[in-house]
């Protein structure tokens, strides 16, 4: 299909400089959601009206409708805003630089009145600021009147399209962002375990998620081997915490596990891996990591007053394989 895209002649709007307005035949591309009976919307006591949630760019999303403004003054109009959701596996510090399209179809015209931040701004997500949008989205007198378009049996159909902005980054298809899990100058991620010896019996232990590329992820250990290796290694695998929620996704990765010798840092275990990571195969490490003899012998510096520590440090990070 062409893109085509038509300017919003709507004269409240046209000096607002603040958003660019226009209208577009393509679809949303991460979002559509409908609204029916939007006039008993109207009438009820509801604030807002959120769509479900929904996965782009490597983080979940939402779509908030305040259909009488979400601001006192804003009454008149209808407010359209984007949220970032299911945080709880990133950093408190997690920072998002997102550009988004918000959207209303428009049925006589067969397009999408589209807005979005003027001049290219950027929009910057973060714990103490996970929504962003347009307060004055359209006027409800405009979205309300059947002879505009917007409306039609009662319903309205709404969407949203989320891009994450490169940061700081690993290759020109994905990028690595900046939190407190990551460094910037190698894409290191460490985990330190303490009181190794309170945990050395469990199946596996597993490290908080951190977030490479946009996307979670997080460290599994097997302080007793996994699978064939059972008492005999040390077992360290690279888990993708995102492939449950996004089924049809693949991503390559290159990696390195590491394990710090305390003692001599030029004498650390360290595996290269690479790996298609998908709902289907949603790890990659070392069965043999380091055996435990290797582990618990105190000269060879691996665990140290009971303290263990391991490293990921990522190298590729690609949609594509390089």
């Amino acid at each position: 299909m062409t893109l085509k895209t038509e300017q919003a002649s709507d004269d409240e709007f046209a000096a607002n400089s603040k958003f660019s307005r226009y209208y577009r035949e393509i679809l949303p591309a991460h979002c559509t959601f409908k609204i029916n009976s939007f006039s008993d919307l109207l009438k009820s006591n509801a604030t807002k009206h959120q769509s479900d949630e929904f996965w782009a760019s490597g983080f979940n999303w939402r779509v908030s409708v305040y259909p009488k403004g979400r601001n006192k003054g804003d009454e008149d109009y209808l407010s359209m805003y984007l949220e970032i959701v299911d945080t709880y596996n990133l950093p408190p510090d997690f920072e998002v630089y997102v550009s988004y399209k918000l959207f209303v179809y428009d049925h006589l015209k067969d397009m999408y009145y589209t807005v979005q931040d003027a001049d290219g701004k950027i929009r910057r997500f973060r714990s103490t600021k996970m929504e962003w949008g347009v307060d004055r989205f359209l006027c409800l007198q405009t979205i309300t009147d059947p002879s505009n378009g917007y409306i039609r049996d009662d319903f309205c159909i709404f969407g949203a399209e989320v891009f994450i902005i490169k940061h700081s980054g690993l290759t020109d298809a994905i990028n690595l962002y900046k939190h407190s899990g990551l460094t910037d100058a190698i894409n290191l991620y460490i985990w330190e375990i303490e009181k190794f010896s309170t945990i050395k019996d469990k199946e596996y232990y597993d490290s908080k998620f951190f977030v490479a590329g946009g996307y979670s992820w997080y460290l599994s250990m097997h302080p007793s081997g996994h699978a064939e290796c059972k008492n005999q290694n040390l077992s360290l695998f690279l888990r993708a915490g995102w492939a449950k929620r996004n089924p049809r996704l693949r991503l390559y990765a290159e990696f390195k596990l590491r394990m710090k010798n305390q003692l001599n840092n030029d004498y650390n275990v360290e595996r290269i891996c690479q790996h298609w990571f998908c709902a289907s195969s949603i790890a990659c490490g070392s069965h043999t990591f380091v055996s435990l003899v290797d582990l618990n012998k105190a000269s060879n510096g691996f665990l140290v007053n009971d303290k263990i520590i391991f490293e990921v440090e990522m190298t590729a990070l690609s949609l594509i394989k390089n």
